[in-house]
């Protein structure tokens, strides 16, 4: 069974001279550390997730990470919307070659307009859908927005799902935070029944790093069961990557359909064809006559029979 960690935070740093889509050899080591102990814990599909503020402006940037065998490097997005973005957070036509060159789209709402959005408007299939909501989970005791069953409802109908990333629960030097992460943790769990859940990691140093088993482990803490918390790690991120791939398709078709042409005696029962249906009786000298019949009749000659 593949686990996948569809969190690897990446933040770049700015500095003077630097280009926003730029990643300095610093920065790539870092990656390329992480990415190792995620391989090493037994992870294969591993997203690069690049976080903005406000709004997306930029391409993602060349990463230029080197290949291993059997593990899959992922290109993720996440825009964090606050009061700015309300006004518009860049998930436009205009920016639709710039955002194909990720792999994954996610949203973290930090108000109840942009969480709305998130979950009514952005989880429709499209080139521009996000598949994934992030949340918040340690920054307050309470997440800015109530999570209305409506709202989570109509998100996992149209295929998002919600993350949990698991780090601020690790955090050995905040109290707080792990207390806050504790609570609404268990609070996303309950309303989603633990169903349409991705874990993640969310780290930004290898000690923020878990294996599968003990993140899931974890997750049975916040009530969701033990099946279901292997899915958030496994079968869950399978299933989004696969529909993540719609945003590259016409109207989020994934399969081309055949189509098969009825014959003509289903095409008469359909209405297709009735003008051209002929009726075969048998007349009183043993010959037979050939006419044709209306849909009306036939039907009425075949309920008799």
């Amino acid at each position: 069974m593949p686990f996948f960690d569809l969190s690897l935070i990446f933040e770049p740093a700015k500095q003077k001279g630097k280009q926003p889509n730029e990643i300095s050899s610093p920065e790539r080591h870092s990656l390329e550390a992480r990415i190792d102990a995620l391989v090493h814990l037994g992870y294969t599909v591993i997203a690069i997730n690049h976080v903005v503020q406000s709004k997306f402006q930029q391409p993602a940037p060349d990463f230029g990470l080197r290949k291993r065998d059997g593990v899959i490097i992922l290109r993720r997005l996440t825009i964090v919307l606050d009061e700015a973005s309300e006004k518009g957070f860049g998930l436009t036509n205009n920016n639709a070659s710039s955002l194909a060159s990720y792999d994954i789209i996610s949203l973290l709402p930090t108000t109840q307009t942009s969480f709305s959005l998130a979950c009514l408007t952005h989880s429709m299939p499209g080139p521009l859908t996000a598949h994934i909501i992030s949340l918040d989970l340690s920054s307050q005791p309470r997440l800015p927005f109530y999570l209305k069953h409506t709202l989570i409802r109509t998100a996992i109908r149209n295929g998002a799902v919600f993350e949990i990333p698991y780090a601020p629960a690790l955090s050995p030097n905040d109290e707080h935070k792990r207390r806050n992460w504790w609570a609404n943790a268990r609070e996303v769990a309950r309303v989603t029944h633990g169903k349409s859940i991705l874990l993640s990691g969310g780290g930004q140093t290898i000690a923020d790093l878990r294996a599968p088993l003990d993140v899931a482990n974890v997750a049975t803490l916040l009530g969701i069961a033990q099946n279901l918390a292997r899915d958030a790690l496994s079968t869950t991120p399978k299933s989004l990557v696969l529909r993540a791939q719609t945003r590259k398709t016409y109207r989020a078709v994934l399969s081309e359909p055949k189509l098969m042409l009825p014959s003509s005696t289903q095409r008469f029962f359909l209405g297709l064809d009735t003008n051209r249906y002929v009726n075969c009786r048998a007349s009183g000298d043993g010959s037979h006559v050939y006419g044709r019949t209306s849909r009306s009749s036939h039907f009425a000659a075949a309920y008799r029979k």
